[in-house]
């Protein structure tokens, strides 16, 4: 599928997706639940707390910027794996100036963190532009001041459950740019979805907090700005988060404001 910027959907087409992102958040703000405060002893709430996040951290990977070392240069990109299963390969890639961007063996979703990219098949991409890849993608190559990606690659699609296995099949959706509120002080951007499976940008101002919330499947999550705890893991720009199919966050709350990027499933 070309890589290129989203067409200007017709006013129907627009005023069905805006009908569609607005049920999907409502949907999404209905499963965020609220961590019911009970009144104790101090010694009680910190041991209990102690005891919750140690339990609700179980099985998270958290790749932090400080530990990043990207590769030697191969044909103008350096790259950093996030992780690398049997399913999806996720890393960060800077492409130097003027240089194209590697083709994807398979699909790939790209996300562009800084810089720009050209294409022959559309305008320039921006920062925060996001698209999905395939290996006969129109190429993309760095502007002037060379392009930083993240790149998700797709490995072996029968290693995915179906909602994840349709999301990558899937025809891409035009979304209006348009951020929704999501509870008090969050906001969420749709940049791809297939029923419940869906990838996003979220913006928290400071003082948001986020509420308790599962995965049926893997969510990925990066960093773009701010700071964000969830329980007690610290999360910053350029940070990876991986929350594994099972897991729960507890307690999310930005102090200064955030923006992330999340792909996932629909809270349960």
């Amino acid at each position: 599928m070309p890589a290129s910027a989203p067409s200007h959907p017709t006013r129907h087409a627009r005023d069905d997706s805006l009908a569609r992102d607005a049920d999907l958040v409502a949907a999404m703000a209905s499963n965020l639940r609220r961590t019911a405060v009970v009144p104790a002893p101090a010694w009680q709430r910190l041991g209990a707390r102690v005891a919750a996040s140690a339990a609700a951290s179980q099985g998270f990977l958290t790749v932090r910027r400080e530990t990043y070392r990207l590769d030697v240069p191969a044909h103008g990109a350096r790259r950093q794996l996030l992780r690398d299963s049997a399913s999806c390969r996720v890393e960060l890639v800077q492409v130097a100036p003027l240089a194209l961007v590697p083709s994807p063996p398979q699909s790939q979703e790209l996300l562009l963190l800084d810089g720009t990219l050209t294409t022959s098949a559309g305008p320039d991409w921006v920062p925060h532009q996001h698209g999905l890849r395939t290996g006969d993608a129109a190429p993309l190559r760095a502007g002037p001041t060379g392009a930083r990606l993240y790149l998700r690659t797709l490995q072996d699609t029968t290693q995915l459950p179906p909602q994840e296995a349709a999301w990558w099949a899937s025809e891409d959706e035009q979304h209006p740019a348009d951020w929704w509120p999501l509870s008090d002080g969050v906001d969420v951007k749709r940049l791809r979805g297939r029923d419940d499976v869906l990838s996003m940008l979220v913006r928290m101002q400071p003082g948001a907090a986020l509420g308790d919330h599962g995965h049926a499947i893997e969510e990925d999550c990066l960093m773009l700005a701010g700071e964000l705890f969830l329980g007690d893991i610290l999360l910053r720009a350029d940070d990876y988060h991986l929350a594994p199919a099972g897991a729960r966050h507890v307690d999310g709350l930005s102090e200064t404001g955030a923006l992330l990027f999340v792909h996932g499933r629909l809270p349960d």
